[in-house]
């Protein structure tokens, strides 16, 4: 959420990350401007997997719980003069924030298939937002069942089939 590149820099980190990976910005973010932060790491990030997700008129400081009054008055000093804004309000900004947030984290931390199409679609039809994900890089973690070999079963036979993590 609002990624501010550092010193040792982030941006240089970002390309040892392997696993799913999320960057959420505002375009209005004066403190930590998109294009000098958040792209340069999504750009870097080594997954396969990988989404960038900007909302539009989202602000730095707007991220907190709205409770950051030194968060916002750097922010202030910042813009000012920097001809930053329209800003959404808070609450328009977390709920554009959690739209995108919880269904992936749903996907890749709970391996729950259906978060992903629910991803997917408030990609497709949401708006507010702007966004970049790889084609076919990303999928939901779906299940593969083995039976073990396949088998002749007569009618009127009762077959038994267990179950057992992978690896057991």
């Amino acid at each position: 959420l609002a990624a501010a590149d550092t010193d040792p820099s982030a941006i240089n980190a970002s390309s040892s990350i392997a696993v799913p990976s999320l960057v959420i910005s505002g375009t209005e973010d004066c403190v930590t401007p998109v294009g000098d932060h958040q792209i340069p790491m999504y750009q870097n990030i080594a997954a396969n997997c990988k989404a960038y997700y900007e909302i539009t008129g989202a602000a730095h400081c707007q991220f907190t719980n709205g409770n950051a009054t030194l968060c916002y008055f750097g922010e202030g000093v910042s813009c000012l003069f920097g001809g930053w804004g329209p800003f959404v309000s808070l609450s328009v900004q977390h709920q554009k924030m959690f739209d995108a947030l919880i269904p992936w984290l749903d996907t890749y931390m709970k391996d729950n298939c259906t978060a992903w199409t629910g991803f997917q679609n408030l990609l497709a039809t949401g708006s507010g937002f702007t966004y970049q994900v790889p084609a076919t890089s990303c999928s939901a973690a779906t299940p593969v069942a083995n039976a073990g070999p396949d088998q002749t079963v007569c009618a009127g036979t009762t077959v038994t089939l267990s179950a057992a993590p992978t690896g057991a």
